[in-house]
């Protein structure tokens, strides 16, 4: 069963979710991981998703090198395709532990709470 986790919004908690030093070893661990879903993966088509997926979440890094702040919204608008297929990939990446999921809650105008999407694109494994 997963484990739900509240981070609270701020520069250091943003900061904290980076787990790259640098864009290069970002693209190595892409490159590993795409060569990992063509291996792994047998349907062509979901092999196709799954790296379009994680070549939108590399694209939209702006702060921390690492973690993108789409919401599923705008990730299924950029691949044309639905809400619910961008859930299934996300979840598809997340088991084969290529990203981390978590939900920030920011405090708006009036105390109203809006839950945003933060996507740890690639966790850092021992790639070299």
């Amino acid at each position: 069963m997963k484990k739900r986790i509240d981070v609270i919004a701020n520069e250091e908690s943003y900061n904290n979710l980076s787990t790259f030093t640098d864009i290069e070893e970002l693209n190595i661990t892409v490159r590993v991981y795409r060569d990992t879903i063509r291996m792994s993966i047998k349907r062509t088509d979901v092999q196709a998703r799954l790296i379009a997926l994680l070549e939108v979440l590399k694209r939209h890094i702006y702060k921390q090198i690492g973690v993108s702040y789409m919401c599923k919204n705008t990730i299924a608008d950029k691949l044309e395709v639905s809400y619910k297929t961008v859930q299934r990939v996300m979840k598809k990446l997340e088991d084969l532990g290529m990203i981390r999921q978590s939900t920030h809650e920011e405090k708006k105008r009036y105390d109203a709470n809006s839950q945003c999407h933060h996507y740890s694109t690639c966790e850092r494994r021992n790639v070299r």
